[in-house]
């Protein structure tokens, strides 16, 4: 059974499925999302080329970026957990880089937005850098 608080890995891969969904719950980021794929959704965003030549900015589509990018951090969550899950079977640590890692990622993240999930990530570092397996992770 997938129990939540049993180690961080586990929290994060909550926290990549909790953010997934409210993706998709959440209407500025949802309608921009099935608009992306009705559109087709492979190179539909820009690239380089674009963003360097590009002169009117009105039609950079920040709304469909936003939504890619949001989602694509629930997933970038989801495969840090399980990172953090095998690194825990295999040794029973978890490196202090990634530790510190989310730590600042969440400190940068909720000076910049307060209101939002960022201070989570930093209670998980925390977590992170003080979690004391007594044996390897099942």
């Amino acid at each position: 059974m997938f129990k939540i608080f049993e180690n961080p890995g586990n929290t994060l891969i909550a926290t990549g499925i909790l953010h997934l969904i409210t993706g998709f719950v959440l209407k500025p980021i949802s309608i921009p999302l099935v608009n992306l794929l009705k559109k087709g959704w492979f190179l539909q965003l820009g690239g380089i080329d674009d963003a360097l030549s590009i002169t009117d900015y009105s039609n950079l589509n920040y709304d469909q970026q936003f939504a890619f990018w949001f989602q694509l951090g629930g997933i970038q969550f989801i495969l840090l957990g399980e990172a953090i899950k095998q690194l825990l079977k295999l040794n029973g640590k978890i490196p202090k880089v990634l530790s510190w890692g989310l730590i600042g990622f969440g400190l940068f993240g909720t000076a910049t937005d307060p209101v939002s999930g960022f201070p989570l990530l930093v209670g998980i570092g925390i977590w992170m850098l003080n979690f004391k397996s007594n044996q390897k992770q099942k």
